[in-house]
């Protein structure tokens, strides 16, 4: 069985694209801390949640996150901010969701040469 891993698995189009790849017969790892005003919420996996691996965990938290990587052929990124009046208002927490969270993610890519990225 294939294995792929989703973050921002809990968030509108993350939630979805984790619905698709579970119908389509793939394991998967989903990831998503939800944070405030992300749009990231349990409910929106609530007809998935025990078809899949759900850690609810920030990206940066995610103790085994390299072994994770390894085990899987695809990572799909959907995490993020969206709301640009919100970054204007708080910069910093844009920085952490936009900006930190995806640095970690590639820095714990460990060279993984057969993995596919979409972002």
């Amino acid at each position: 069985m294939n294995k792929i891993m989703i973050v921002g698995a809990a968030g509108f189009i993350g939630s979805h694209i984790t619905e698709k790849y579970i119908n389509a017969g793939w394991n998967v790892i989903g990831i998503d801390g939800i944070m405030k005003g992300t749009g990231g919420d349990k409910y929106n996996l609530r007809h998935i949640r025990n078809k899949f691996t759900f850690i609810e965990k920030r990206i940066e938290d995610v103790k085994n996150l390299k072994d994770l990587i390894k085990s899987v052929k695809i990572i799909i990124c959907c995490m993020g901010w969206t709301s640009h009046l919100d970054a204007i208002l708080k910069p910093n927490y844009d920085i952490e969701l936009n900006i930190k969270s995806h640095i970690h993610l590639m820095n714990s890519l460990n060279n993984s040469s057969n993995l596919k990225v979409i972002y």
